[in-house]
């Protein structure tokens, strides 16, 4: 699983090296698993009104493939996340699991 959203290292933006397509990269990972999945992460934060979230968008999308139930999941997130983000990571995590 990876988030769609591209990043260029300065030796991209500066003309030194080139950026992978999306075939090559897929190409690159389909060597180490089975499945690749793009994951518009950084969408999906920013229609929550906040980027930050995005790895608890892609936590909750990683989670809806393992077998551990969503309560477990939401669980850890009470424990780590400040109460006053509680909210907003348990929508992410919820967008994400969709």
């Amino acid at each position: 699983m990876i988030n769609q959203q591209e990043i260029h290292p300065v030796s991209v933006s500066s003309g030194i090296a080139t950026y992978p397509d999306k075939e090559t990269v897929d190409n690159a990972f389909r060597g180490a698993v089975e499945r690749v999945y793009r994951i518009p992460g950084l969408g999906i934060a920013q229609a929550l009104g906040n980027a930050r979230v995005l790895n608890v968008v892609l936590l909750g999308a990683l989670s809806a493939m393992l077998p551990v139930k969503s309560e477990t999941w939401e669980s850890v997130l009470k424990e780590r996340v400040p109460s006053r983000f509680m909210d907003l990571n348990l929508r992410a995590f919820h967008k994400g699991r969709e």
